[in-house]
């Protein structure tokens, strides 16, 4: 692949048309192993994010690792109807799944796309070939919380919800284009370099994936980008792809004299932007914040971001909240992190108020 660094603005001609679906309403639960293809319309009403554990595992138990005592840890089952419109015609489908706890098996008309172990992680399936434009589909997820000895936790003092207790998404593509089949990542990889004051290199990787009969020919642009939308790096990649092939395009971004991270102090992030075209038309995009920082950590005089001492203050947090176990909704993560910085806040005020009471005390 050749590469050509630009600078200043890139131009991409048309619009991306790549689309991310919320697809979180109109779910139907049952806090039982079914058949992939049985009749799910007495079935509980229910929306994303859930958990069947919400209130059983904060009544007590869970004491055994296995839960014999305690809280529900086993199967259940997921059901979403839903018609596919006639825009993902001729169009590549994904579903995306940012959690299901502890491990997932999705159906989509009655076949398996797929499973997934582990609580915590993002997976995507593509759905193109598997989805029925303009008819109704079924789409089921059967879902377990059992304790299993190959996903961890294996214990620990606090339960594990089951669920698809994170929100899923329809992500609707050209034929090429950035690939969220990848440990369930979003297709581009991050990676800081030589970070200094001076200077700063992010490597990145763009996962590309085509469904043509035919080799395709990308232009993969990549963007830095300040608080203020500006471009500040640079740099283009074409690639070929082979006929219902997939590569990696490789790019780095050098920046000169970076506006660095400094944690609550002044956290200052760029937009990283990576822009994939054919033919001169702009087939996807995707962006996400970065925040250049480097860090040591000393033995004698602790820990150092960006050549100088910052104090670290930490809170234990866990990720579920009363009445709703893990389905958290944004507005409950953010309450969450607003506790946290009020937290600190006023823990940082204690020692200051503190500091200047004992010098005061010295000095008297």
């Amino acid at each position: 692949m050749k590469k050509l660094l630009t600078i200043g603005l890139v131009l991409v001609a048309g619009i991306c048309s790549a689309k991310n679906i919320d697809f979180n309403e109109g779910w139907k639960f049952i806090q039982e192993k079914t058949s992939p293809t049985i009749s799910a319309k007495s079935w509980q009403d229910v929306g994303l994010p859930h958990t069947w554990n919400a209130f059983d595992a904060q009544n007590g138990g869970g004491k055994d690792k296995h839960s014999r005592d305690g809280y529900y840890r086993g199967p259940a089952s997921y059901a979403k109807t839903f018609v596919a419109p006639e825009e993902w015609q001729g169009k590549r489908v994904f579903i995306r799944f940012e959690a299901v706890s502890s491990a997932a098996e999705v159906y989509l008309n009655g076949k398996l796309l797929g499973g997934h172990k582990g609580a915590f992680g993002a997976f995507a399936f593509e759905i193109t070939d598997t989805v029925m434009i303009g008819q109704e589909n079924d789409l089921r997820v059967q879902a377990s919380n059992a304790w299993d000895k190959n996903i961890p936790p294996l214990a620990g003092d606090f339960p594990i919800f089951g669920g698809i207790y994170r929100p899923v998404s329809i992500l609707v593509k050209e034929s090429v284009c950035i690939s969220p089949l990848r440990d369930g990542s979003h297709g581009v990889l991050l990676r800081q370099e030589a970070v200094s004051d001076q200077a700063a290199t992010l490597s990145i990787i763009t996962l590309l994936d085509s469904s043509q009969d035919a080799a395709s020919n990308v232009t993969v642009n990549y963007e830095l980008l300040d608080s203020d939308g500006q471009v500040v790096a640079a740099d283009t990649d074409y690639a070929e792809l082979a006929p219902g092939g997939e590569t990696e395009s490789r790019a780095a971004l050098k920046l000169e004299n970076p506006h660095l991270w400094n944690g609550r102090m002044d956290p200052y992030l760029y937009t990283v932007r990576v822009s994939v075209s054919e033919g001169g038309k702009l087939v996807d995009q995707f962006a996400m914040k970065q925040g250049f920082r480097y860090f040591k950590v000393d033995p004698d005089k602790g820990f150092f971001l960006n050549g100088k001492p910052y104090q670290l203050w930490g809170v234990n947090r866990h990720q579920d909240q009363e009445d709703k176990g893990w389905a958290l909704t944004h507005e409950d993560h953010k309450l969450d992190m607003d506790i946290i910085k009020a937290i600190i806040i006023n823990q940082a005020i204690r020692n200051r108020l503190t500091a200047d009471l004992k010098g005061r005390i010295v000095g008297e």
